[in-house]
């Protein structure tokens, strides 16, 4: 039983010792305090464990465990024992055995966060019941009771011990609390307090440091220690606050030192009135400061006027406001100010202030009343003034001022009027020519006008004024300008001119327009003239205005002028100076676009119409009327860019017809047909190549890569396939890029077909020129000609003969021969595959071709073979026209057809509704007549050098027969040839036949007859 209690006991010793331990961790090492307590066994070995896990202090991480250990008598100390582990490890110790009393350990430093146990043996309890309890400084023991086994064995204390730290103050001050008890490693504080008009001089002992004013804190205490403090006497200053004086120094010294009062201080402008507060006989326990008292004095401002008005003074305290006197005034002068200024504030001192004076300056104006200016003068008061130039006045003479001029100046500004007396003059008229003017003279005062009653005979008479008197028409009378002087009025009457002539009917380029002006007092020239196109009016320069107009031998003027336009010719009569204006209208043709087009029943079709040139004014209107449907009024813009859109739904054929044209001439084709098919119409597809951001049909092998794109134009999705038969390409997508550095020269050829969905298809034919370098400044052309070639006035033009001695053409052999092929400008004009493969071969560009394409049996060729393309169709088998003029020199032959080269054979030109052949002669300027001109004769009329065909693109006439946007035409007028009877051979002797029956060569003869009447009546046939 007694073994389970003292086990019982040495386990609640563990557990105190472990919960102290914990605090000791929780604490601050200085302020450690450490005390354990247990029930000593009795009679029994028995080993005590103490444990501590040491703990980490600022600055540091190792720990010096320290204590003493205060216990009981022991029957036999020798046997006790102490030892010690750091983390189970052996640890030596300064004193490892026990004696009776007190016995101190010392564990040195040891790792932070470590297990530390301190370990007691053979601790053995002999003394007998009732023995009085044991004490030990330091130590703590409570009992009430004797000591024994059962109630109150020995107890075993550790905990740091308790030192006396004393205070001593010095004289004039105090430290409190005189000591205090400090345990072991703590600190303390003080409180040090000097007395009035004292301060704290040292404070020194136990490690310490003054923390606050007056406070001051030991070290760590280890042992019995002494503070000391002393003190020290203060200074203090006196300071005298002078509020504006001067003279006075601050007084600095010792507390309770005698002060003697200093001289008083001195101010401008005020007496010393004392300090405030008085100033004390001893330095008091703080800085005081002293203000001086004052008394302000009185002063006297005078004002001396220096013969201006009077000005009373002014008496006021120094430093007070000073109000400023009204200023004092004196006739003829300004007041300047005083001298010196008035002060804002009194001064210390009496003062005089004297007016300053400026003399005033005065004007004297000169009102002139219509006469010349006179300059004012201005001069100050009483100077003398010298009289001015008199002023002048037209027709007017000067009669001095009013009022008379001063001969000094005044004190006052003066203006003076000038008198005049006016002036009259004698006016005449004469009348030279039929009529009268009156009266003959007339006398005018000065700046009023004349006027004369003229008649003439006929109301348009012309009527001149000269003369010196500026006169003017006014219906019936002659008014002059203001007469000024003796002038004269000079009047003299011609006849008018009159105009003849067809002027009033528009008419188109090319025409030539007769008139004359008749009447009139002399010759007629041309003054000036200008041209309205657009709504827009531009003068022309004289020159190009001449180049318009021809005289014959009759006083006949001819005009004929290559642009459109509203012209307004000024002539001028040499003598009368009559104008003279000649209007003339030459107006551009509206017209359809094509002929026909094809369409598909309930689809949309677009119906063009387009302006050859710019009218002299916007709206241009017309009626469109068809079959069956209502008309339809139609107008264009300026901002339309002569052309107009027409959308029409299709449910047959239709024809539409364009008249009532205003502000335009209606042109050709005036009907456009709406031909319906039964096959889908072909996609409407346009394809181009471009190098170096030029679109081009003319290709650089130094260029670059070259880009082929094309573009549907009735469909948004379709599939694109391309192929060409000399280039190595082939692509799915709407675009492809090649190079042509490895191709070779000449002409190729690109084929784009395009499809969609729903089965329509299309396809785009694409002709391209490869040169092996460029030679011109700019050979890309998007019809085959360098850039130098082509004409800027005329980009819709082909030439036909190169330009130059045209070798590589017999039929053009002269630079004048010429020669052009013109579309609307809706389509595009290019050279054809062969023109555009010889021009380039021969650098001599021209649709003309040089070469024979193939022999043309029966048929002998008339002038020059053209090839040319219409590209850029809106709607794939459209129908559309085109001008080929003759080179200069060459005509249509009688009898004279066209011969189409079509897909590698000849034939004539295949005349139906949508094919049409048509001829004009040149007009005044020797060009054809526009494309869509109305002068056009159907067929071939010989004389004529103008030929228009009408190409159906994918028809019979169109060289690649393919519907596919683009027109081929190699072309050339031509006869059929005539086949003449062979001449009979004259025999050497003449001998009879036989008769009866015939010879070979009649047999022959008749048969080569019977082939040339067939040819004849088969090519009329044709025809």
């Amino acid at each position: 039983m007694i073994k389970k209690i003292i086990k019982s006991c040495w386990l609640l010793l563990i557990l105190v010792v472990a919960g102290l331990s914990a605090l000791v961790h929780a604490a601050d090492l200085e302020d450690f305090f450490w005390e354990a307590s247990s029930y000593l066994p009795s009679a029994e070995n028995v080993t005590y464990t103490f444990q501590y896990k040491t703990i980490t202090a600022l600055n540091s991480s190792d720990r010096v465990f320290y204590g003493k250990i205060s216990f009981a008598p022991v029957w036999n100390p020798t046997d006790a024992s102490i030892s010690v582990t750091v983390d189970g490890v052996p640890k030596d110790v300064t004193s490892s055995r026990l004696t009776v009393g007190e016995a101190s350990i010392s564990i040195g430093a040891v790792p932070a966060n470590s297990l530390v146990k301190v370990i007691l043996s053979n601790v053995k309890n002999g003394r007998n019941a009732g023995t009085t309890a044991w004490s030990r400084v330091g130590s703590t023991y409570s009992s009430s009771g004797s000591i024994d086994s059962a109630n109150n064995p020995a107890a075993l204390v550790l905990k740091f011990p308790k030192h006396i730290v004393n205070a001593i103050a010095g004289d004039n001050g105090s430290i409190s609390p005189p000591s205090k008890e400090v345990s072991q490693g703590s600190t303390t504080n003080f409180t040090v307090t000097p007395n009035l008009g004292y301060a704290i001089d040292t404070v020194t002992g136990c490690d310490g440091s003054l923390t606050e004013i007056n406070t001051y804190t030991t070290g760590a205490i280890s042992n019995a220690c002494t503070v000391d403090a002393t003190f020290k006497i203060n200074s203090y200053t006196l300071t005298f606050d002078l509020a504006g004086g001067s003279g006075v120094e601050e007084i600095t010294a010792n507390y309770g030192s005698a002060i003697t009062a200093p001289a008083n201080p001195t101010r401008t402008g005020y007496s010393f009135a004392g300090w405030s507060p008085a100033v004390p006989t001893t330095m008091p326990a703080e800085n005081t400061t002293v203000i001086a008292q004052w008394t302000a004095n009185s002063y006297t401002l005078s004002f001396d006027s220096a013969g201006g008005s009077e000005v009373k003074a002014i008496n006021a305290k120094f430093a007070s406001a000073i109000t400023a006197p009204a200023a004092p005034t004196r006739e003829g002068y300004a007041f300047a100010g005083w001298s010196p200024a008035i002060p804002t504030a009194m001064p210390a001192n009496n003062l005089t202030l004297t007016a300053n004076w400026t003399t005033n300056s005065y004007t004297l104006s000169f009102d002139s009343a219509g006469g010349s200016e006179v300059a004012a003068i201005n001069a100050k008061f009483a100077s003398v003034i010298t009289a001015p130039a008199a002023p002048t006045r037209e027709g007017y003479a000067f009669a001095g001022w009013s009022p008379e001029l001063p001969i000094i100046m005044p004190a006052t500004d003066v203006t003076v009027t000038a008198q005049w007396q006016q002036k009259s003059y004698t006016v005449t008229a004469t009348l030279t020519g039929n009529g009268a003017i009156l009266p003959a003279t007339q006398q005018i005062d000065h700046g009023n006008t004349a006027v004369f009653a003229l008649t003439v005979l006929e109301l348009d008479t012309i009527v001149n004024i000269d003369g010196s008197c500026g006169a003017a028409r006014s219906g019936d009378n002659i008014i002059t300008a203001a007469i000024t002087a003796e002038c004269d009025v000079q009047v003299s009457t011609y006849p008018t001119s009159a105009v003849y002539g067809e002027l009033n009917t528009p008419v188109s380029t090319g025409s030539m327009i007769e008139f004359s002006i008749n009447g009139g007092a002399g010759d007629k020239e041309l003054a000036s003239a200008s041209i309205i196109r657009a709504n827009i009016e531009t003068e022309l320069e004289l020159e190009a205005a001449l180049a318009l107009l021809s005289k014959d031998d009759n006083a006949q003027y001819q005009f004929t002028a290559k642009r459109t336009g509203h012209y307004i010719l000024m002539f001028r009569d040499v003598i009368s100076g009559e104008n003279i204006p000649v209007e003339i209208t030459i107006a551009p043709y509206l017209a359809f676009a094509s002929s026909a087009q094809p369409v598909n029943t309930d689809s949309t079709a677009n119906v063009k119409l387009w302006l050859s040139d710019e009218p002299a004014y916007y709206p241009v209107t017309a009626k469109l009327t068809s079959q069956g449907a209502e008309s339809k009024k139609v107008s264009l813009l300026v901002t339309d860019y002569r052309q107009y859109v027409y959308s029409v739904a299709v449910n047959a054929d239709t024809e539409f017809v364009l008249d009532e044209v205003e502000g335009a001439l209606n042109g050709t084709p005036k009907r456009h047909q709406l031909q319906l098919q039964k096959t889908p119409i072909a996609l409407a597809v346009k394809a181009i190549a471009t190098q170096q951001g030029y679109e081009t049909v003319v290709i650089n092998q130094e260029g670059g890569d070259v880009t082929l794109s094309a573009l549907v134009l009735n469909a948004d999705n379709v599939n694109y396939s391309w192929s060409s038969e000399s280039l190595d390409i082939s692509a799915d997508g709407y675009q492809l890029t090649f190079n042509p550095a490895s191709v070779s020269t000449g002409v190729h050829k690109v084929l784009v077909n395009v499809s969609e969905a729903n089965g329509q298809q299309g396809q785009y034919l694409l002709t391209l020129q490869i040169i092996s370098h460029c030679i011109e400044n700019n050979c890309y052309s998007k019809n085959g000609l360098p850039s130098s070639v082509l004409a800027s006035e005329q980009p819709q033009r082909l030439p036909v003969c190169p330009v130059g001695d045209s070798l590589r053409v017999e039929q053009c052999q002269l630079a004048e021969q010429g020669g052009y092929i013109a579309s609307s400008e809706l389509y595009q004009l290019t050279l054809g595959e062969w023109s555009m493969a010889e021009s380039w071969d021969n650098m001599q560009f021209g649709a003309a071709l040089g070469k024979a394409l193939a022999e043309d049996a029966g048929y002998t060729h008339q002038g020059v073979m053209v090839n040319f393309n219409i590209t850029e169709l809106s709607v794939p088998g459209e129908s559309v026209p085109v001008v080929i003029s003759l080179p200069v020199g060459q005509q249509i032959m009688s009898d004279a057809v066209w011969r189409k080269y079509v897909n590698g054979r000849w034939q004539n030109f295949v005349v139906n509704a949508s094919n049409i052949i048509e001829s004009a002669a040149t007009d005044a300027n020797k060009q054809c007549p526009a494309v869509s001109s109305d002068v056009w004769q159907s067929g071939l009329t010989a004389g004529h050098a103008c030929i228009r065909l009408t190409l159906q693109d994918g028809g019979p006439n169109d060289n690649d027969v393919k519907t596919n946007g683009v027109i081929q035409d190699p072309g050339v007028l031509a006869v059929v040839n005539a086949t003449k009877p062979l001449p009979p051979e004259t025999p050497d002797e003449v001998k009879p036949r036989s008769s009866g029956s015939i010879g070979t060569l009649f047999i022959v003869f008749m048969s080569l007859v019977l082939v040339w009447r067939c040819r004849v009546l088969v090519s009329k046939r044709l025809k």
